[in-house]
């Protein structure tokens, strides 16, 4: 039991060392990383997108993956729209990731963009 309370002892004033940096983190500061902490009464909500689009070998490849890009952006903004007509009072955009890839199933190639959306959502009242 004493040496309980000796490892205690000498255990406290190390961890309470770390409560003012802690305590000291800018607003909206991610306790994890990765998460956004939401304000009070707002909701996470995630999406995956996928657009898929026949890759035609005589255009320039750069110029097929900013249009796609551009539809899968755009698509994306529209959520919050979408979410907002439907559910929600309140959306914004606090996430987002994407990826281009080509793909060749049977004849054709497909060049795909992928969008992942965090969005924070304050849910209307009567939801």
């Amino acid at each position: 039991m004493r040496s309980l309370l000796k490892i205690l002892a000498l255990a406290v004033p190390f961890m309470a060392l770390g409560i003012p940096a802690v305590s000291q983190m800018p607003p909206g500061t991610p306790t994890r990383p990765g998460r956004e902490q939401l304000q009070p009464g707002f909701i996470n909500v995630n999406l995956n997108l996928n657009l898929s689009t026949p890759f035609d070998e005589k255009a320039d490849l750069e110029s097929q993956v900013e249009a796609a890009q551009r539809r899968a952006y755009g698509l994306a903004s529209k959520q919050c729209e979408i979410i907002i007509s439907t559910i929600a009072t309140s959306c914004s955009i606090v996430g987002l990731s994407s990826n281009v890839s080509m793909q060749r199933p049977a004849q054709m190639q497909n060049l795909t963009v992928g969008v992942q959306v965090s969005l924070a959502v304050k849910l209307k009242d009567d939801i």
